[in-house]
């Protein structure tokens, strides 16, 4: 019987967000589905719906039917229950929805089984699903299932009672046996079963997935080799990223210690042109100026040591604000780098961690395989499987030491950034000190000869004042004289006076 691609559905797969059990991206899983005529599609991942919005989008995009689905863990005793290991192996149940009704309960179902059922894994039970059963239809699932379990252990009873449980809760009709064919001995054993069961019980089965182990090492392969590839791109991308920035920040460091220099330098020029061109006025001033001359001298002289103190202190307050500025952005800049640097080892080292496991379990998967085939398919594949795991280890180990080459280089990177920054910053710092002690210095000096000239030029006002003074009392003290002699009466003249 030939069937059309439109006459078959995939109703149990796993897509990227089924941890360590899928590796098809949901664009990927569409794409196929288009291009091998499907017009359906359901994506079942374990325990979570968290590729639903992303799955529903992409398959309206393309033009295909989504079905939202899970996978979910179906504890063995209640929800509740959370016991040592009796309640850490759930069961498997496929659960698709229908309508708007089905995905709010699948919602409702998924949040609960995070919140109150968790153990080991989120977990519903029986009860819980039949308060929110409308809307949804059951798979029995993979051998993980309940049913299939019950079946491997051959007590077809409970197999039986399980069944008659699961059609009640969701409904005649809305639950299936599911068959499927991955080319396991077990599998095959259990779809020969599920078949005679849906005689007795009559109920419906359904081929849910086929997929060849062959194609799963394959995919495998490819994920694993873009992934390799991925990462020596980033790694290598962030390792020139961190070079040329740490170049400049380096540029930019020394750019702005040249210009503080530059600015402390001209401040203090300008400074000491304002203290010679004062000094300079002030030797102007006669010998001859009054107190209030004086007066006015030391109060210039105040105003100009004030002023060259508040220049110096906003001087020393501005160097000071620009070498801490200059300081943050560097440790700004250091620190971002090493954020990065780390955030990409721990992404990478993430990555190949993910990609070695994600390559055990498939192999793992593919060895269990080649044991149960005969004689020299078990060989072929054991040597195929170790030389696969070999490699995924040394191009892990390769993968993880370019994750650390490239995190030491950007730690030597910013280690560099660092000590040039600081010696940039001392650097100035020394300058700008140097050149206010030295500004400092000639105001001072140049203070000092202006007052003692004007000190030299009061003294020798006062000497000469002082002498003046002496003058003046000298010539008081003639004329008090004269004057005296000028009072003095006059002797008669006598005859031998006449005749001298």
């Amino acid at each position: 019987m030939t069937i059309a691609p439109n006459d078959f559905v995939h109703l149990h797969t796993h897509s990227e967000f089924s941890l360590l059990d899928g590796l098809g991206r949901i664009t990927d899983l569409v794409d196929t589905s288009v291009k091998h005529g499907f017009d359906s599609l359901a994506v079942t991942d374990h325990g979570a719906l968290y590729g639903s919005v992303a799955f529903y989008q992409a398959a309206t995009k393309a033009g295909i039917k989504p079905i939202i689905g899970v996978e979910t863990y179906v504890a063995r005793r209640s929800m509740r229950d959370k016991e040592g290991k009796a309640d850490s192996q759930p069961f498997h149940l496929v659960l698709l929805a229908t309508d708007m009704t089905g995905y709010q309960n699948l919602c409702r179902l998924i949040t609960d089984a995070h919140i109150d059922g968790y153990y080991y894994k989120p977990r519903i039970d029986r009860e819980h699903l039949a308060k929110h059963s409308k809307g949804l239809v059951g798979l029995s699932a993979c051998l993980g299932g309940e049913i299939p379990k019950a079946l491997e252990s051959e007590d077809w009873e409970l197999a039986r009672r399980l069944a008659g449980e699961y059609q009640d809760i969701l409904g005649k009709g809305r639950f299936f046996l599911e068959l499927q064919d991955h080319r396991i001995p077990e599998q095959r054993k259990l779809n020969e079963q599920l078949l005679r069961l849906a005689e007795e019980q009559a109920s419906d089965v359904i081929a849910a997935a086929t997929k060849d182990a062959e194609d799963m090492i394959a995919a495998a392969r490819v994920e694993a080799a873009q992934m390799r590839a991925a990462a020596q791109n980033e790694s290598a991308d962030m390792t020139a990223t961190a070079q040329r920035e740490s170049a400049e920040v380096r540029q930019s460091a020394t750019t702005e210690a040249e210009e503080i220099v530059a600015t402390a330098t001209r401040k203090a020029e300008e400074m000491l042109a304002i203290a010679e061109r004062d000094a300079a006025r002030l030797k102007s001033v006669t010998e001859h100026e009054t107190s209030e001359k004086r007066t006015t001298v030391d109060r210039e002289l105040a105003r100009l040591r004030a002023t060259a103190e508040r220049e110096v202190t906003e001087l020393r307050a501005a160097a000071k604000r620009e070498v801490d500025e200059l300081r943050a952005a560097a440790k700004k800049e250091a620190d971002d780098l090493r954020a990065a640097a780390q955030a990409h080892h721990e992404e990478t080292r993430a990555r190949v961690e993910q990609m070695s496991t994600d390559l055990e379990v498939k192999l793992a998967a593919r060895r269990e395989e080649a044991e149960r085939l005969d004689a020299e398919r078990h060989e072929q594949a054991v040597a195929q499987a170790t030389q696969l795991v070999a490699e995924a280890e040394q191009r892990a180990a390769a993968a993880e030491q370019r994750a650390a080459k490239a995190l030491e280089q950007a730690e030597t990177v910013r280690r560099e950034a660092d000590e040039h920054a600081k010696m940039l910053v001392s650097n100035a710092r020394r300058n700008a000190d140097q050149v206010i002690a030295e500004a400092r210095s000639h105001a001072d000096k140049a203070l000092s000869e202006a007052k003692a000239e004007a000190e030299r030029n009061r003294r020798a006002a006062q000497r000469q004042v002082d002498e003046l003074i002496r003058q003046r009392d000298s010539i008081t003290g003639h004329l008090d004289q004269l004057r005296s002699l000028l009072t003095v009466p006059q002797p008669a003249v006598g005859a031998s006076d006449a005749k001298a």
